[in-house]
């Protein structure tokens, strides 16, 4: 009977290393990264009526409440962007667009 070679446990967090280095999941680890981040950095008021909706090559699409908040964060974009970068310790984020979706909002 042949042995059977035994694999050694290794931690979760090599895994996710070495899934983050395949460009195929690279993307989608930083969107989630990006989205979460949204919250950190604009703050709970500011997370309350708006959402990181989506994020690909470097362009975050931002849903808002309504036109008011967009002017808002479309005047902090700069701040935003620089903010987010700098939590995620990369420059991931170039341009931000945002849009009003009141309907995401509703309860």
């Amino acid at each position: 009977m042949k042995k059977r070679k035994r694999i050694e446990p290794k931690p979760i967090k090599e895994f996710v290393q070495h899934f983050e280095k395949q460009k195929k999941f690279k993307q989608g680890l930083i969107k989630v990264k990006v989205t979460k981040a949204w919250k950190e950095v604009v703050g709970q008021e500011l997370s309350q009526i708006s959402i990181a909706n989506d994020f690909s090559y470097g362009s975050l699409v931002v849903y808002t409440k309504n036109a008011a908040v967009n002017s808002e964060l479309f005047l902090r974009r700069n701040e935003i962007i620089t903010k987010l970068n700098d939590y995620l310790g990369s420059n991931y984020i170039e341009k931000i667009s945002f849009y009003s979706k009141s309907s995401l909002f509703e309860k």
